[in-house]
């Protein structure tokens, strides 16, 4: 398809508008060199799966303007067969002629297609979506282990989630409007979530929320510094999560950022066997935006998560709460904040609906610093400590 040279009129036929691309008798379409698909004004109808991969790395780049129709249960996929075969897309569009990769059907509904996959062999810098729109898909968009820029897109009216992406983060993400998705608008592993960019609208999905995964862990390490920021959206939590594992990092929470947690789980900070942690959390919001920890149930009662430990590990001086609202915990950390021999600043936050305690730091060697809380409905007490 790179050989189309440039003005051709392919307008005015009888049969679908359109350049029909087959897989020339293979079980695939395989663009295995690199190339440039033109804008020639009629969309690219694809009738197999477009495999981009093979030993030369090849890199397909897509015009502005483009548009890719696939075929029922096809897809785009981008060094996803063997680790000798890598490959990348560029696609890049712009504000007034945006590529587009949907269902060749006429009237087509979510899961018309497989949608789009960014592999565990593609280019590890190379991919791009910018001024992009990915709709009526199973997933938009799935990116398994390689990173990639998504940048002014729409992903939407897919069956699936707008967005899957396991074992890795992007490159950037920022101005993106994720909706209209039959599940969460994204899935992403916890330690890159804060590959998440500015500017992203995740609202108006069947399911709302940032699902946040463990990327195959029973308990979701962050073992690289982070930003959460404020999406609009709660990060809904699946699993267990765990600030440390590696030495001085910190997880800082953006001011209105809501945290959901599922039964059974919740937030550990420098809770390892070793100080060598060092483990830091920065959860600053303000008098307008507080930030929430809090069960992800739509009708929550008391202990319906574990609560937060704050653990022996943790960087004391740097680790603060601040205008937070932590509720419905002390499953098993028996409050709704744990202090384990540390003595972290927690302040103007609202504590309460605790199964147990609302904050909790036994002696000795646990002596947080505690300033205007307001704390209602702990069924053990609001404090126990020295």
């Amino acid at each position: 398809m790179g050989g189309l040279g440039e003005s051709n009129d392919f307008s005015g036929n009888t049969l679908l508008p359109g350049i029909r691309v087959h897989n020339d008798g293979q079980s695939y379409a395989y663009i295995r060199n690199n190339a440039t698909w033109k804008n020639f004004g009629v969309p690219y109808i694809l009738t197999d799966d477009l495999y981009v991969e093979g030993p030369l790395s090849p890199v397909l780049t897509i015009a502005p303007g483009c548009s890719l129709q696939f075929n029922t249960g096809f897809a785009l996929l981008v060094g996803n067969g063997s680790s000798s075969s890598s490959g990348a897309l560029i696609a890049d569009g712009t504000a007034d002629s945006i590529i587009v990769f949907t269902s060749s059907a006429g009237s087509p509904a979510p899961g018309a297609w497989d949608g789009v996959t960014i592999g565990q062999y593609a280019s590890q810098t190379q991919n791009l979506l910018d001024y992009c729109v990915i709709d009526y898909g199973v997933n938009g968009l799935t990116v398994n282990t390689k990173p990639i820029a998504v940048t002014n897109c729409i992903l939407r009216n897919n069956s699936g989630y707008g967005v899957s992406c396991s074992y890795t983060g992007f490159t950037a993400f920022a101005g993106n409007t994720v909706t209209d998705n039959a599940n969460y608008p994204m899935t992403i592993g916890v330690n890159n979530v804060g590959s998440l960019g500015a500017d992203n609208n995740f609202s108006g999905n069947t399911v709302p929320g940032i699902r946040v995964h463990g990327d195959g862990q029973s308990t979701a390490r962050i073992t690289t510094s982070a930003t959460w920021l404020n999406h609009g959206t709660p990060y809904i939590m699946f699993y267990e999560t765990r600030v440390g594992a590696a030495s001085n990092i910190t997880l800082t929470i953006a001011p209105g950022c809501s945290l959901k947690f599922n039964s059974g789980i919740g937030l550990q900070v420098g809770n390892g066997s070793t100080a060598a942690e060092n483990a830091t959390l920065v959860a600053e919001g303000t008098a307008d935006s507080h930030i929430v920890f809090t069960s992800s149930s739509q009708s929550p009662t008391a202990g319906a998560w574990d609560g937060i430990i704050l653990g022996n590990d943790i960087n004391d001086g740097a680790t603060v709460m601040d205008y937070c609202v932590v509720e419905y915990g002390g499953a098993n950390a028996q409050a709704n904040i744990y202090c384990t021999n540390s003595s972290p600043t927690i302040s103007n936050c609202t504590i309460t609906n605790s199964s147990y305690y609302g904050i909790k730091a036994p002696a000795p060697g646990s002596n947080p610093i505690i300033s205007a809380i307001t704390y209602l409905n702990n069924a053990r007490g609001d404090f126990l400590g020295q």
